[in-house]
């Protein structure tokens, strides 16, 4: 599993993105259209493949846009209907620091939505202790509070959650030490379990 090291031209562009005003509203529209066609209204997604964004923290989606902008982390590719084919290195190419910070800010304020799914009760209660003793420290709420800046977990598409573990065990997705150890103890079952855990929290305040 890729360590996260840290990466100069991320943390530098952090610390300049604290200074910088952000985008004015009426730019905002064609910032966000970019983001929307495979994100869903508001960056709640409809598409199993691809994770809602809304109600994240700033800091989080910024180190996300700045990870994929330089490479950190790379991107599915996507067909989209206006868009063409493309992913999230090619869309953050472009962007320019002080967009990066209005996007950021701009899906912070977005209500979350969780996912409307099937799932196996019997084993989101088995993923539910699970996460408990494995990931409640860092993903606190049961992956569900936004503030510890890991993203919202529960809640989300459990196609685009088992992608993110194949990521994991392939070693194509950067993470800390920390979650690479606690994520190498849990077996086939324990993944599975964890899926239908988050895929059942389809009532987050």
């Amino acid at each position: 599993m890729i360590r996260i090291k840290p990466n100069i031209a991320v943390v530098s562009t952090l610390l300049l993105l604290a200074s910088i005003p952000i985008t004015t509203q009426a730019d905002l529209p064609a910032l966000t259209d970019k983001c929307l066609e495979c994100h869903g209204t508001a960056g709640n997604s409809d598409r199993p493949q691809i994770p809602s964004i809304a109600g994240f923290s700033t800091n989080n989606l910024l180190d996300s846009l700045l990870s994929y902008k330089y490479g950190d982390r790379k991107g599915k590719s996507i067909q989209t209907p206006h868009l063409g084919k493309t992913d999230m290195n090619r869309v953050t190419q472009s962007l320019r620091p002080e967009e990066i910070k209005a996007l950021g800010e701009f899906f912070a304020k977005q209500p979350f939505r969780p996912a409307t799914q099937k799932y196996d009760a019997d084993l989101a209660a088995l993923g539910a202790r699970i996460h408990e003793e494995k990931c409640e420290e860092c993903h606190h709420d049961g992956g569900a509070f936004p503030e510890d800046d890991t993203g919202i977990i529960a809640g989300q598409w459990k196609p685009y959650l088992e992608r993110q573990f194949e990521l994991f065990i392939a070693n194509a997705r950067p993470t800390t030490k920390k979650m690479a150890r606690r994520f190498n103890t849990l077996d086939e079952s324990d993944r599975r379990a964890l899926v239908e855990f988050y895929a059942s929290r389809q009532q987050i305040n």
